[in-house]
């Protein structure tokens, strides 16, 4: 994708915001971000927590 789209840079303030933003979506509950994320094509799992840590972590990775 990367190669297609490019790699967007984030700083580390800029994703705080997208992590606050992302909390305002209908699936997410209580302050808690949820994902629908997928076991095999066509088989989704909804409502998977993840912390925000995790979120950061994943942004670092991507950065990577």
């Amino acid at each position: 994708l990367i190669k297609l789209f490019g790699l967007e840079k984030f700083t580390r303030n800029e994703i705080g915001s997208i992590v606050n933003l992302i909390k305002h979506d209908k699936k997410n509950t209580h302050g808690k971000i949820n994902f629908v994320l997928l076991k095999n094509l066509g088989e989704p799992i909804f409502d998977v927590r993840v912390d925000d840590e995790l979120i950061f972590k994943s942004f670092e990775f991507y950065l990577n």
